[in-house]
């Protein structure tokens, strides 16, 4: 957990599914030490937004149309190497860890997983580190 006086992580989330999209941002404006910066519904609007609202931590689909959330992903990383991209799938692939690892994505989790798995993976990438736990 985030602890007392440190600063707010500054979250968007990319997904083109509405209600989850806007799901995730309602429980994640819930927590002190998270600031929802954005939504984006669409993969080639993603660019500009991150470009414009300068989130810390990007949560990105990987199954979106258009622009997958890898393609993206690398997309976002060449304009912005600081950000922390975490992605986020309906399936346990499994087999992309490596390649998401190789491109510089820093978390993975199914949407299955809760919220606590949620914040304890955005709390560790802004931290630095890795977190790609089944």
């Amino acid at each position: 957990m985030i602890t007392p006086g440190t600063t707010t992580i500054r979250v968007m989330i990319i997904d083109d599914h509405p209600l989850f999209n806007d799901g995730l941002a309602t429980m994640l404006a819930t927590k002190d030490s998270i600031e929802v910066v954005g939504q984006v519904y669409h993969s080639h609007s993603a660019i500009e937004a991150v470009s414009k609202a300068r989130p810390d931590v990007a949560i990105i689909d990987y199954s979106m149309p258009g622009i997958d959330g890898l393609e993206l992903s690398k997309m976002l990383l060449k304009e912005h190497p600081n950000l922390k991209i975490l992605i986020l799938s309906m399936y346990g692939e499994i087999h992309f860890i490596q390649e998401f690892r190789e491109h510089g994505i820093k978390a993975y989790l199914v949407k299955t997983a809760n919220i606590p798995q949620m914040l304890e993976a955005i709390q560790s990438i802004n931290q630095g580190h890795t977190y790609f736990r089944p």
